[in-house]
């Protein structure tokens, strides 16, 4: 994707989201923009399901279905989105921060 195709915005995010999707990008080989990029495109999908499903009529099992695997769906999101950071290299810049912390 060229930058002509893209429309610049600023975000601030966490200190801790910034470190998950540096360690995650360096794994895949892969940009922090391009990964905003896809769990931004990813997260509003899931919205949008969510929100069809719970919009939708409860008039056949298939609706049901439906909104469980939104409320599914969205749940697992929320819980990567707030799991703990697992690589090494995230504790350890967790460790220093919280050492810098408590100095401060």
């Amino acid at each position: 994707m060229t930058s002509k195709n893209l429309v610049l915005r600023t975000v601030y995010i966490d200190p801790e989201v910034d470190d998950l999707l540096r360690n995650e990008a360096f794994a895949g080989r892969t940009s922090k923009n391009d990964l905003f990029r896809k769990y931004l495109r990813l997260g509003m999908q899931v919205a949008r399901s969510a929100e069809q499903a719970l919009s939708a009529p409860r008039e056949t099992a298939k609706v049901g279905t439906a909104r469980k695997r939104a409320v599914t769906v969205a749940a697992a999101a929320k819980q990567k989105a707030t799991a703990k950071p697992s690589s090494a290299t995230t504790v350890k810049v967790a460790a220093k921060r919280a050492r810098a912390s408590s100095t401060s």
